[in-house]
């Protein structure tokens, strides 16, 4: 289970285990991954590992009803998470112009 897992050495997989627990564990537990995922923050420089933190972090903060430090984590995600997309919806306009 995801809940033995992160029991296990720290390693990436730890976030991708954490994103989905902060979606299916009851709230009453979501405080408890605040810490580990901030943690995570701060020990991997690696910005695409960072999205998937900052996505947990934005959806704990969401389910937990504190919407404004949600919204700032999905920022940063979406932003780090643009970094990383050559093409932009505004590349399309032509098309959509002639249809």
């Amino acid at each position: 289970t995801f809940e033995k897992g992160i029991m296990c050495p720290k390693g990436a997989v730890t976030a991708f285990m954490l994103y989905e627990l902060v979606q299916i564990v009851p709230k009453t537990e979501l405080e408890g991954y605040l810490t580990p995922l901030h943690e995570l923050l701060n020990e991997y420089n690696n910005k695409r590992l960072k999205v998937v933190v900052y996505y947990a972090l934005a959806k704990c903060c969401h389910r937990l009803a504190d919407y404004n430090q949600a919204f700032d984590y999905f920022k940063l995600a979406n932003s780090t998470q643009l970094e990383y997309c050559d093409f932009k919806t505004e590349y399309m306009q032509p098309f959509f112009s002639s249809i």
